[in-house]
């Protein structure tokens, strides 16, 4: 009798204190733990029980969780399922260690190309297998009649900067009714782990050899990036990589607006943020784009673009009416200084 109480009181010490198994790859419990759909272990919830087979949440995110099953995993560690990741999670933290682990496989965010590699590797495989700009890129020319308003310019570049890899995705539209054109451009940060606030990304549209227009993104608005929906593919809506979410509108893009007849170009150049940048990214109070090499004054003395100028009768600040050009020498010089 004394022996059974006694048992017993170790049976309910185990239960109120319970040691933590850890699973790991290869082991005897490991291998029965796997998910009947992609074989992976049952680590991710919900995990769901039908006709005594077991599903992952990484297959059916939307099932109902197994009760049984989660008091049970609560005693159990998770090793990583990635190669090279030497993690041991609790159950409820695989989730998000998957989405976020450096080990983990991605696909290449570029529409043509079809590689798999660890996230770890991007530089890497961009190296190998496309362009990585150090600073800046600029494009060819583009006729801005080749352009519509349904179908646009895509493309997307990687620039190295300050040990920092970035993707720009670029779109540009031809607007309805004239020569006007439109630029969209986002730019996201490979990675979230080192600081990028002293870093900005400057979007230069080429009109002509000395015209053009700028904008000039703040390094709040730079985005971590995001593999499972960041992708060319992802932007045209015909993406069929895996566990890629195939949105659209996915990112977040800044605009710049321009009239040309005229080929044009356009160049990125992320860098440090200088302490004249407060001057150099003055923007015209008509258009909100950065000024340009030519700015002129309104009778009211209100600065204005080389883009807008030319096409106002009236300042649409002062009301004043404009009769004749008159050039800003001084806030030329000033911003032309700031940005050497």
């Amino acid at each position: 009798m004394t022996s059974t109480v006694s048992e017993a009181s170790a049976c309910s010490s185990d239960l109120e204190d319970p040691k933590v198994v850890i699973l790991k790859d290869g082991d005897t419990l490991y291998t029965k733990l796997q998910c009947v759909q992609c074989g992976k272990c049952l680590s991710v919830r919900p995990v769901s029980e039908n006709d005594g087979q077991y599903t992952c949440g990484r297959c059916c995110p939307e099932a109902k969780q197994c009760a049984l099953f989660e008091r049970f995993a609560q005693h159990l560690q998770f090793t990583c399922i990635f190669k090279g990741c030497t993690s041991t999670l609790n159950w409820g933290q695989v989730d998000i260690h998957e989405k976020m682990c450096k080990f983990r496989e991605v696909s290449c965010p570029f529409s043509e190309c079809t590689d798999r590699y660890q996230y770890n590797a991007y530089q890497s495989h961009f190296e190998e297998a496309h362009n990585l700009h150090q600073e800046s890129y600029c494009s060819d020319l583009i006729l801005i009649d080749s352009l519509s308003p349904c179908v646009p310019y895509i493309n997307l570049h990687c620039i190295i900067s300050n040990g920092l890899t970035f993707l720009v995705f670029i779109r540009i539209y031809k607007l309805s009714g004239g020569n006007g054109g439109m630029c969209q451009f986002s730019v996201l940060c490979m990675t979230s782990e080192k600081d990028h606030s002293n870093l900005d990304c400057e979007l230069r549209i080429n009109l002509t050899s000395n015209i053009a227009l700028t904008k000039t993104l703040n390094c709040a608005n730079i985005m971590p990036y995001i593999d499972t929906q960041d992708c060319l593919s992802c932007l045209y809506e015909s993406c069929d990589k895996p566990n890629h979410l195939n949105i659209g509108n996915a990112l977040s893009f800044e605009v710049l607006e321009f009239l040309t007849k005229k080929p044009f170009s356009y160049a990125v150049k992320i860098s440090k943020i200088n302490s004249m940048d407060t001057v150099s990214n003055l923007e015209c109070p008509i258009c909100y784009n950065e000024f340009g090499e030519r700015i002129y004054l309104c009778p009211g003395g209100h600065s204005l673009c080389e883009h807008c100028g030319p096409i106002l009768a009236y300042c649409p600040l002062c009301r004043m009416r404009i009769e004749e050009l008159v050039r800003n020498y001084s806030l030329e010089k000033v911003i032309a200084e700031s940005r050497k």
